[in-house]
Formats: structure tokens, C-alpha cells, sequence
């Protein structure tokens, strides 16, 4: 999120509210009817919105302690953010006969990892690490696999 970004959804605010309008005069109620009307109307993801949200809500947040706002109005307001279910497409399992015809199309290394992954839905960055001595008596043996990252950009605290 760059800061350009956040200027913008906060410009959001006061395109909704008026520039002149206090901030400390914005209540709960008109908190809520700004989520239902402009930003749950976006062609946003749910993500998005309960972004937005989130962001207004570390906004006052930061205004509370400097006496700016009273309470945090945008506070557990992304609860409200639901997923549309219209048009959500269901997934089905993938019938036996399917399943085996894909994996007769496939051979060697691939066939390899496909099986595994399916067999133990362990994740691709693991399933890469796996050594030959992790096998033992025709099973393999992970306990853990650590993943590892390539720069301490990808590393989490």
C-alpha cells in the first residue's frame, strides 16, 4: 500500500463528507451508511473494502490519543463487508475417471509431484524441498520442511 493510495482513500472521505465538514463530528451511524453507500457499491474485491475499512480505522486510531476524535467509529465496521453469493460458480470434486486420465497424460518428474501433492496436500515450495534421504522404507519422511525464501524481502516476522 503506497501512500498515494491511502491520500486517496482518504480523499474519499472528504469528497463524501465535504472539506469543511469536522472530522470529529463523523459518527458511527454516518460511518455506516458511508460503507453501505460508497464503498460497498465499488466493483471492489471484499479485500478491498474491508481494506479500506481497516485503514480508516487505523486513521482514527491515531486521532483518538491526540484527543482529535472521541471513539474510533470505523471500528469492527469490515464485519459488515460481505461477499457477494450471486453468480459464484460451485466447485465440484474431480470424479476418479478424471482424475485418472490427467494423470495418465502425465510422466516422470511431473507425475512424481502431482501424486504427492495430492496424496498429502503439502505445499509446492515443500514439496520442492524434499531430499532422497527423506525417503525411508518406500515412505517419505517429512516432518516439517522449513521453506525457504530467497531475499529477507519474502522473510516474515
Amino acid at each position: 500500500m503506497t501512500w498515494r493510495q491511502k491520500l486517496n482513500r482518504l480523499n474519499m472521505l472528504t469528497e463524501h463528507f465535504g472539506k469543511r465538514a469536522p472530522i470529529e463530528d463523523i459518527t458511527r451511524t454516518q460511518a455506516g451508511e458511508f460503507t453501505k453507500t460508497a464503498i460497498q457499491l465499488k466493483p471492489w474485491s471484499v479485500k478491498t473494502k474491508k481494506d479500506v475499512l481497516s485503514d480508516y480505522s487505523a486513521f482514527w486510531n491515531w486521532l483518538d490519543p491526540r484527543g482529535i476524535v472521541k471513539a474510533n467509529v470505523w471500528s469492527r465496521l469490515s464485519n459488515t463487508v460481505r461477499d457477494s453469493t450471486r453468480g459464484r460458480v460451485k466447485r465440484r470434486a474431480w470424479t476418479e475417471s478424471e482424475l485418472l486420465a490427467m494423470l495418465q497424460k502425465l510422466d516422470g518428474v511431473l507425475l512424481h509431484l502431482t501424486v504427492i501433492a495430492l496424496y498429502s496436500g503439502v505445499r509446492l515450495e515443500e514439496i520442492a524441498q524434499i531430499k532422497p534421504d527423506h525417503v525411508v522404507r518406500d515412505v517419505i519422511e517429512v516432518v516439517a520442511v522449513e521453506v525457504r525464501r530467497r531475499s529477507a524481502l519474502g522473510a516474515r516476522s
